[in-house]
């Protein structure tokens, strides 16, 4: 039985000297270890299925989100899956039209290929304790996205999108969430919407209570996941 205490980590898709980079991160963190290699879709398959149910929270998988195999409509659902039970990364480079379709497969995070190392280490150790996370370039090309393919045609923009939720937003909500979305820290929207830090706080506390989420990083999850990132534009 592995070390619970430990993260431990399954490559995919990487090159032999990128294996050698995420060997060198575990080798500088006293809370993440090098674990399985994967080459392809099929070897994901078999990785997978070698693990017991108990371990697949005792793994993060990242995943070379430049290798289309492991997100082709051929392995959409089986790769959907596994993605669904182990937490997932994928490093991408911040193209919006990628990074919009691979939110179909229920990754828990994303970063683009440059990130820091201290970041990719807060990510797996976010992941592994369950939560998401998308950097703030990985945001920007999702909104990106959002106003180069804006399919909300006239909607108005006080308007509520569907599916948001059995609680609705107000108006004033929702004007937040489109910056939270955005990227946009609490004292930057405070400022955009001549509000205090305080009252953004509320704010955001009340967003997250009504659509069940615990962080920004699950709000932007959720909007991907609901295709409120377009409505949101």
């Amino acid at each position: 039985m592995k070390n619970l205490s430990l993260v431990h980590m399954a490559v995919a898709g990487f090159s032999p000297l990128e294996i050698l980079g995420w060997e060198n991160l575990s080798k500088g963190s006293d809370s993440i270890v090098m674990g399985s290699v994967i080459s392809d879709s099929s070897e994901l398959k078999s990785w997978f299925e070698s693990l017991f149910p108990e371990e697949h929270g005792q793994w993060v998988l990242i995943v070379d989100g430049r290798k289309e195999d492991f997100f082709s409509e051929a392995h959409l659902q089986h790769n959907r899956t596994i993605f669904r039970c182990v937490p997932t990364l994928v490093m991408a480079e911040p193209k919006p039209d990628f990074i919009y379709r691979v939110h179909r497969f229920d990754i828990s995070g994303m970063l683009t290929t440059d990130s820091p190392v201290e970041e990719i280490k807060s990510c797996v150790i976010r992941l592994a304790n369950k939560e998401k996370y998308f950097s703030a370039r990985i945001v920007d090309a999702l909104v990106a996205y959002t106003y180069d393919h804006n399919v909300a045609g006239g909607a108005a923009p006080d308007s509520v999108p569907p599916g948001l939720s059995s609680q609705p937003l107000s108006i004033r909500e929702l004007e937040i969430l489109r910056l939270v979305v955005r990227g946009k820290s609490a004292k930057e929207i405070a400022e955009d919407l001549f509000l205090s830090v305080h009252t953004i706080y509320t704010h955001r506390k009340n967003i997250l209570r009504k659509l069940s989420c615990k962080n920004a990083a699950e709000l932007v999850s959720y909007a991907m996941d609901k295709g409120l990132l377009r409505e949101l534009a």
